[in-house]
């Protein structure tokens, strides 16, 4: 028998693509691909949908070249940073029943096990979201940046 939480101790992914309107869908596939085959025993397709939302708020909501993933399975726990570097562009929670978007966040907030928007030093912020009974929450936020990739290159001036 394996042990879903020493098959996935210390596992970190990453992802980077350039800012399409098909990034959403490679991320989310490339999540639900990265969980399977480190047989993480969470939830995959919530984690799959919020990967999805977050990704496509991105690809939306910034001017950001690139987007990046980054997935870090510890201690039974799941936590998923999507980089931008719009650090100006804060995305904004719940909109009204009839509005036809703005729900990704409220998404993120039902399904995942905690969540929070930070920055990512001065070049760009990070929303990231959590599944799992971890050890706590993720230590980011003032002071705590999430994990570094290499910087998200920012859309050059026009």
């Amino acid at each position: 028998m394996i042990d879903a939480n020493a098959a996935t101790a210390g596992l970190t992914y990453r992802f980077v693509a350039p800012s399409r309107a098909d990034t959403p869908r490679l991320a989310r596939d490339w999540m639900a691909m990265v969980l399977r085959a480190a047989r993480w025993q969470g939830p995959v397709e919530p984690a799959r949908l919020c990967t999805s939302e977050v990704v496509t708020n991105a690809y939306r909501h910034t001017d950001t070249a690139e987007i990046a993933v980054e997935a870090a399975l510890t201690d039974g726990c799941l936590t998923v940073y999507v980089y931008d570097s719009a650090p100006e562009r804060w995305p904004a929670v719940g909109r009204g029943l009839l509005d036809s978007g703005g729900r990704g966040l409220a998404l993120v907030a039902a399904y995942a096990d905690d969540w929070s928007v930070v920055t990512a030093g001065g070049a760009g912020k990070a929303v990231w979201f959590r599944f799992g009974s971890g050890t706590g929450a993720p230590a980011v936020g003032p002071g705590h940046p999430p994990p570094a990739l290499e910087p998200v290159r920012p859309v050059p001036p026009r």
